[in-house]
């Protein structure tokens, strides 16, 4: 959802202190960035531990970056695109809720107890469904064998499916309007003050 503002109350803002009309759009794509990565950083460190299990606490860091304004573009964004993280990540599904789907095969849903290992870097290797030790499938399940000859056990490990409900729960776009309007809002003023003295240099 896009942030949109009204041109004109910055105009009445430089204005009021003596700032020439040409020099608004420098100050304004500034104060457009300052308002991107305030908002980047407040989804990253508030919005996203606010409302998930944060396992990866560099996960959201990767998968966003800032799309930066420029003097003849007043435009910029926080986007997932270009991010392998953020493709990977479903971002907007956590926002709007919706159906996981895989592109290839199923997906592998874990059992509680594989989840109870998952730590920053995921389930670890001797887990994982392409990479744990002694497992066969069975139908939609994974089982893997442990124990010895004696005392040997089957152990559930993953099942199967072709899609997984995902809740929406994040308020990305809530949390990115917010901060993008006071930001931009705070930053403004300095911006065409500092726009102002260059000028008289």
């Amino acid at each position: 959802m896009p942030v949109q503002f009204d041109m004109r109350g910055f105009e009445r803002a430089a204005s009021g202190i003596g700032a020439l009309q040409d020099q608004i759009p420098f100050a304004l794509s500034q104060s457009l960035n300052d308002g991107l990565f305030a908002s980047r950083d407040h989804l990253i460190t508030h919005t996203w531990p606010a409302h998930v299990s944060v396992r990866d606490p560099n996960f959201l860091r990767n998968a966003l970056r800032v799309e930066r304004a420029s003097k003849t573009k007043l435009s910029g964004a926080v986007t997932n695109e270009g991010t392998r993280a953020g493709n990977r990540g479903h971002l907007k599904l956590h926002e709007d809720g919706g159906t996981k789907r895989p592109t290839k095969s199923k997906i592998a849903i874990p059992d509680r107890k594989v989840l109870a290992r998952r730590s920053g870097r995921g389930v670890p290797k001797s887990l994982r469904p392409g990479t744990a030790p002694n497992t066969f499938r069975k139908g939609d399940v994974i089982y893997q064998v442990t124990g010895g000859k004696k005392n040997r056990k089957l152990k559930l490990l993953y099942t199967l499916k072709p899609s997984a409900p995902i809740k929406g729960v994040v308020p990305f776009r809530p949390d990115f309007d917010m901060v993008m309007r006071r930001e931009v809002a705070r930053a403004f003023p300095d911006r065409i003050r500092a726009a102002m003295a260059s000028r008289r240099r």
